[in-house]
């Protein structure tokens, strides 16, 4: 991704797992060109495969991304 193009982190799974369903590249070399681990990768893939609808990229797997920050409780 160019720096000077604003995208966003589900922009970016978005473009990864359409390469990914379009291309004959490896795991390792779409890693490589958006820049996450194979880890990372295989976490998309695995989210896409495991929604409703294989090709969905905007299941809820997808669209979460972390969980949700706890705040902290003081001890009574």
């Amino acid at each position: 991704m160019l720096p000077w193009i604003n995208a966003t982190a589900l922009d970016q799974r978005r473009a990864f797992i359409a390469a990914y369903l379009a291309s004959d590249d490896s795991i390792a070399d779409l890693a490589r060109r958006f820049r996450v681990s194979r880890k990372t990768a295989h976490k998309f893939i695995t989210a896409t495969n495991s929604s409703a609808t294989p090709a969905s990229t905007t299941s809820h797997a997808l669209l979460t991304t972390t969980p949700a920050p706890q705040t902290p409780t003081s001890p009574r």
